[in-house]
Order: C-alpha cells, then sequence, then structure tokens
C-alpha cells in the first residue's frame, strides 16, 4: 500500500537556455520507493541578455508553475512538493526576510513565494541535477540512455535521510548586485529672496543688533 506520494521538481539555468524536471516519488509501508519520470520542459534564453542568477530563478518560477499544474491535474492534494536548485543564490533569494530587490527579482520571488514554501527548497549540486540536461539540451539518442533524466538522481531512491543536505550560509549579501541600495535623500531649505529684510527680522531677535548689522551693510 502506497503511503507517502511527492513531487520532486528540479530546476537549472545557462547561458543557452533553462528548464525543470519533475519526478514522482512513492513509497509503501514495507519501504520500497519508485520514483517516475512525469514532465520536463525547456525554454530557451531570451534575445536580450540576463545574468545567470535571474535566469536560475526564471527556471525556479517554472518549477513552480508545473508543480500548480500538475497538482491539479493529478488531483495530489495531499502530496508533498520538493524544489531543487543547485542555485544558492536563488535559496537566497527565496529565504530572504529583510533585503529589497530590484523589480525583476522581485516579481519572480513574489511568484515562487505564492506558490511555495521557503521550507520546500533544497540544494543539489550540479552533477545530481538532472534539469541540468534542460538547460543545456541534449541530442535524443543521448537523451535516451540518460539515467539521471529518465529515472532521477540516485539519492531520490533512497531514504530522506540521505538526500543532500540543507546549505548551511543562505543569508542574503547586502553587495549582492540584485540588492535595491537604500537612497538618500537630502533635504534642502530654500529661502525666497524678494524680501531680505523679513530674513533679517527673522535671524536677529534684538532690535538693536538688527540695526546695527543694517547699518554695516549698508
Amino acid at each position: 500500500m502506497i503511503e507517502n506520494i511527492q513531487l520532486h521538481h528540479f530546476a537549472d539555468a545557462s547561458e543557452g537556455g533553462y528548464g525543470t524536471v519533475t519526478y514522482i516519488h512513492m513509497s509503501n509501508t514495507s519501504g520500497n520507493i519508485q520514483v517516475s519520470l512525469l514532465l520536463g520542459k525547456a525554454r530557451v534564453t531570451p534575445l536580450k541578455a540576463v545574468t545567470i542568477p535571474r535566469l536560475e530563478l526564471t527556471a525556479a518560477v517554472l518549477a513552480v508553475r508545473v508543480d500548480a499544474m500538475l497538482r491539479a491535474e493529478l488531483k495530489l492534494k495531499r502530496s508533498h512538493s520538493v524544489f531543487w536548485t543547485d542555485s544558492t543564490s536563488v535559496l537566497k533569494y527565496i529565504n530572504n526576510e529583510d533585503k529589497r530587490f530590484h523589480t525583476f527579482v522581485a516579481n519572480r520571488i513574489t511568484a515562487i513565494r505564492d506558490a511555495s514554501e521557503p521550507s520546500q527548497w533544497r540544494h543539489v549540486r550540479t552533477q545530481d541535477n538532472p534539469a541540468d540536461e534542460a538547460s543545456r539540451g541534449l541530442k535524443v539518442t543521448d537523451l535516451l540512455k540518460n539515467d539521471r533524466w529518465l529515472e532521477g538522481p540516485a539519492f531520490l531512491w533512497r531514504n530522506e535521510e540521505d538526500w543532500p543536505k540543507a546549505v548551511l550560509d543562505i543569508t542574503m549579501d547586502s553587495s549582492d548586485e540584485e540588492v535595491r541600495r537604500e537612497e538618500t535623500v537630502n533635504a534642502i531649505n530654500i529661502y525666497d529672496a524678494s524680501n531680505p529684510t523679513d530674513h533679517l527680522i527673522v535671524y536677529f531677535s534684538d532690535w538693536r543688533r538688527l540695526k546695527t548689522a543694517v547699518a554695516w551693510f549698508f
């Protein structure tokens, strides 16, 4: 009898493309595990140059959209979804609570956090990430004999305690180019110089000092 069903989404990006691949992970009461490929998506990068961290973030958005579609189509309301990325930048963006980002990153973080929780996101090494095939592309002959793509990474076939450990440091660095800098506003008092006598009266509270100053001006 099936005891647990999970969807595992892997996201990745490169200079040429980005993509995601999803596996369904099932285990029964006897501890047996079955992993099957569900769906893969790959897209080419925009013609306008985009940084790799931004492309990795775009791949993460694609992963949560695929998750929502699959859960609705397969009616997996009680299943748990896990998201994997080899980008520590994406993990830092998603887990950030105090920094503000530029519009491109901010919009995509909002989309990710609306559809998932930061705790659902985990780090996977590039060599264990099957979405690397989606982002870099493979010839059909190579894809058909690629075990990592067809069966998922080897660790998915083991118990959860043997899965890759979480990244220790996911603190957002203020020097990251996507962090919006706080703008300093300098306030300047501007006086109307049309009537300098009024300013003199305000400046000198003593009548004698005012007369002396005016005399010096003359």
